[in-house]
């Protein structure tokens, strides 16, 4: 399937397009080496510790990754306060667990973090 990014009608929309990927490229080159904003900030609560601590599991999802590698979002609230955890497992050829890591951010104002940390 052949698909034409920018066009509609027959006419040409990429030179607006255009100016856009320039803009956000420059932007780019004005960031700090490495950082990044974002909303979610890394927790050490475990799911758990979340639901016996009020929070309730709002929404969850399954996303497969190849034949082998599964991974679980599951979506929590309480009052004005949201946590996402990411489940991730590695599957044995007969389908049992391999290995497992459970992973927790919560929802904040955007702050500007380095990768690693």
């Amino acid at each position: 399937m052949n698909m034409e990014i920018g066009k509609v009608s027959g006419s040409s929309s990429l030179k607006p397009l255009g100016s856009w990927i320039i803009a956000a490229a420059l932007l780019a080159l004005a960031l700090p080496a490495g950082a990044f904003q974002t909303e979610w900030k890394p927790s050490p609560q475990t799911l758990k510790q979340l639901v016996d601590g009020g929070y309730e599991i709002k929404g969850f999802g399954v996303h497969s990754y190849g034949p082998r590698n599964v991974e679980g979002v599951f979506v929590l609230q309480k009052a004005g306060s949201v946590y996402q955890c990411y489940e991730f497992s590695i599957l044995k050829d007969d389908l049992t667990t391999a290995r497992q890591s459970l992973n927790c951010f919560e929802l904040t104002a955007p702050y500007d973090r380095q990768p690693g940390k």
